[in-house]
């Protein structure tokens, strides 16, 4: 389970290893936009080396009597690095055009900055609209 942090280092989800990923079901079905990735900042952080590398965030639609191992169509929201020389909270777009309403998302990553023994995770959100919302009807709220 993924908990809040406060951004201290030690304070992730660590995953062990150099590869791996987390599942994350939404409070409720969203329109996405873009996701943030967040790392502790160098600032305070002696060893930057777990941070996840390379990553694809991907999201799918998960109704609630579905076999939660029959995945419908995972559609990939974003692919990029998280890059130690930028902000510790860095934000991508989503690519997909028209994805349309996602209550699951997926955060993989193939690599870290070095560390072998594990990758941490500190803070992962999306960002995006209810349906119902005014944004997703083209009006102003």
């Amino acid at each position: 389970m993924l908990e809040p942090s406060f951004g201290e280092p030690g304070q992730c989800f660590p995953l062990q290893g150099s590869s791996g990923f987390v599942e994350i079901r939404l409070r409720t079905g969203i329109i996405p936009e873009a996701v943030t990735l967040e790392h502790v900042s160098k600032r305070v952080a002696y060893d930057s080396s777990s941070a996840p590398k390379d990553c694809r965030a991907s999201a799918w639609f998960e109704s609630p009597d579905d076999d939660p191992s029959s995945h419908a169509k995972m559609y990939i929201l974003s692919e990029f690095s998280y890059d130690l020389d930028r902000s510790s909270a860095q934000t991508f777009n989503v690519e997909t055009a028209d994805l349309g309403v996602v209550n699951m998302v997926r955060l993989d990553f193939t690599s870290n900055h070095g560390n072998s023994a594990l990758t941490c995770i500190y803070r992962f959100r999306v960002h995006g609209y209810e349906p119902n919302s005014p944004a997703a009807m083209g009006l102003q709220a």
